[in-house]
C-alpha cells in the first residue's frame, strides 16, 4: 500500500467509525423501542425517492502561498444534486411522539472554479467538475400533530450524519478543496404528510431541510488576513429535499 493510499484510508477511518457508531445507536434505539411498538401496534416503513436542491455556492475563498499577494487566487465551489433514494422506519413511542430512523443516498456534481494567479478579484478562468455522492443517516423524534384514520401529518427534527464520497471529495482529485474529514454532523428539519390508501398502504410527501457544514483541508498560507481560518470552513449548507414515499404499516 502506497503512502498516499494509507493517508487516504486514514482520512476515511473517522467517517467509517462514525457510521458504525450511528448504526449501533440506531440498533439500540430499535431494540429499546420495539416492545412499546409491538404493544401499540404502530410500526411503519417508507421507501423514499425524490430530488435534492443544493446551495449555489459551497465555498468561496482566497488562497495564498509563501510567494505573497502576487500568487493570490480565488477558488469557488458549487454543488448540484439530483435524484435521491432511501428508506425510513417509524416507531410509535408514546401518544403522538414517534421515533424515526432513516437513510438517503444521492449523487452530486461538484464544480470548482479558479481565477488567474495574482488576480483574486478577476474572472474565473478554469472550472473543473467532479462526481461524488452524499449518504445521510438520521435518527430523531417526530411529532404527529395530525393523526386521523386516513391522514397523518408530522414534524421531524433529527441529528444527521452525512458521509461524503467520490472524486468530488477526494484529496487526490480536488487537493486542498477536499474536506478535512469525510463525515459531518448536521440537523434535519422535516414536515411529512401521509395519506392512508388502505389499512396497511399509504402515500407520503415530505419536505426537508438538511443543514450542515464541513471543514475544508488547510491550504498553504503566508498568514495574511486574506486567508483567515474562517475560510477553511464552508458556510452553513441547506440541502432542500422533496421526497415521495410509499408507506407500509408493519404492525
Amino acid at each position: 500500500m502506497t503512502a498516499d493510499a494509507r493517508r487516504s484510508r486514514q482520512r476515511r477511518l473517522p467517517a467509517i467509525h462514525a457510521a458504525k457508531a450511528l448504526l449501533r445507536a440506531a440498533a439500540l434505539a430499535v431494540a429499546l423501542a420495539l416492545p412499546t411498538t409491538l404493544a401499540a401496534q404502530r410500526g411503519e416503513i417508507t421507501l423514499l425517492g425524490g430530488a435534492v436542491q443544493s446551495p449555489d455556492v459551497e465555498f468561496d475563498r482566497v488562497t495564498s502561498t509563501i510567494g505573497g499577494p502576487s500568487n493570490y487566487s480565488r477558488e469557488r465551489g458549487a454543488r448540484s444534486s439530483g435524484a435521491a433514494v432511501g428508506a425510513a422506519v417509524t416507531f410509535a413511542i408514546r401518544g403522538h411522539v414517534f421515533a424515526e430512523l432513516g437513510i438517503t443516498h444521492h449523487g452530486i456534481e461538484r464544480s470548482i472554479s479558479r481565477t488567474g494567479t495574482g488576480d483574486p478579484d478577476g474572472p474565473f478562468l478554469v472550472t473543473n467538475r467532479y462526481d461524488g455522492r452524499v449518504t445521510a443517516f438520521w435518527m430523531g423524534p417526530a411529532y404527529r400533530f395530525v393523526d386521523r384514520e386516513r391522514l397523518a401529518v408530522s414534524a421531524l427534527a433529527a441529528p444527521t450524519l452525512l458521509l461524503l464520497g467520490g472524486d468530488a471529495y477526494d484529496n487526490q482529485q480536488v487537493f486542498d478543496n477536499a474536506p478535512s474529514r469525510n463525515a459531518s454532523l448536521g440537523v434535519m428539519l422535516g414536515l411529512r404528510a401521509r395519506y392512508w390508501i388502505g389499512e396497511r398502504l399509504g402515500a407520503q410527501l415530505s419536505v426537508e431541510d438538511v443543514m450542515w457544514t464541513f471543514p475544508l483541508s488547510p491550504h498553504p498560507s503566508d498568514g495574511t488576513p486574506m486567508y483567515p481560518d474562517t475560510y477553511r470552513k464552508t458556510p452553513l449548507q441547506h440541502d432542500l429535499r422533496v421526497m415521495l414515499g410509499v408507506t407500509f404499516r408493519m404492525f
